[in-house]
C-alpha cells in the first residue's frame, strides 16, 4: 500500500513473538476513516486506540483513504515518471539496478527512493491529519523524523506478497513482560 492506493500501510516487529494468524487477520488491520472522521479532520480516540492496539500486536495497520485523493492523482503521476526514468537507467546500464537509491526487493518488485520535492515533500503527505497522530502516539512522541522517502513498486510480473512487518525489534533478546517500544515505523 502506499500512495497510489491511498492507503498507508505501517509496521514494525512487536516484542510478544508470533501472534496467530487469526488475531492479525486484515479485518482487525484495516481501517478507513468514517464521514464524521473526513468531516473533523481527524480520526476518533477510539478508532486511534483500535489502530495503535492492533499495530501493538500485529506490528501492521492499513489505514485506507489516508491521503487526499488529489494528492494520490500527483503522487501516482510522479511517482510513475521517476520510476519509469530508473527503469530507463536500469535498462541502459544494469549496474543501476541496485544503489544507495535503489533496489530489486525480489522478481518484479523495486524500491525507489522519491525526489526531496512535492509532492513527495507536502506536509499534506509527510504529516497527513489521519497518519500523523498514529505515528506520534505508536512512537510516542511529538518529534517525528522522515528519514527516507521511497515507493515500491510492484511490475505485473510480481508475486502477491501479503501485509508484513518490514524491520525487526529494536533488541534481539526477549524482554517479556515488556514490550518493546516501537522505534520506527515504514510507511
Amino acid at each position: 500500500a502506499g500512495a497510489a492506493s491511498g492507503a498507508a500501510a505501517a509496521s514494525r516487529e512487536g516484542s510478544r513473538g508470533r501472534i496467530a494468524a487469526a488475531d492479525c487477520g486484515e479485518r482487525r488491520l484495516r481501517f478507513k476513516p468514517s464521514v464524521d472522521d473526513l468531516d473533523m479532520g481527524l480520526l476518533t480516540a477510539e478508532k486511534l486506540d483500535r489502530m495503535i492496539s492492533a499495530f501493538e500486536d500485529c506490528g501492521v495497520i492499513i489505514l485506507e483513504n489516508a491521503f487526499d485523493e488529489d494528492l494520490v492523482e500527483r503522487l501516482a503521476e510522479e511517482t510513475e515518471a521517476h520510476f519509469q526514468k530508473y527503469l530507463d537507467d536500469m535498462n541502459k546500464d544494469p549496474s543501476k539496478e541496485n544503489t544507495t537509491r535503489s533496489g530489486r526487493r525480489s522478481q518484479g518488485r523495486y524500491e525507489v527512493k522519491a525526489p526531496l520535492r512535492k509532492p513527495f515533500t507536502d506536509s499534506a503527505f509527510v504529516a497527513a491529519p489521519f497518519t500523523l497522530p498514529f505515528l506520534q502516539q505508536a512512537l510516542g512522541t511529538r518529534r517525528i523524523e522522515v528519514d527516507t522517502l521511497s515507493s515500491v513498486t510492484s511490475l505485473a510480473s510480481a508475486p502477491a506478497q501479503h501485509w508484513h512487518r518490514d524491520a525487526g525489534a529494536l533488541f534481539d533478546f526477549d524482554l517479556r513482560p515488556l514490550r518493546q517500544p516501537a522505534h520506527g515505523v515504514v510507511v
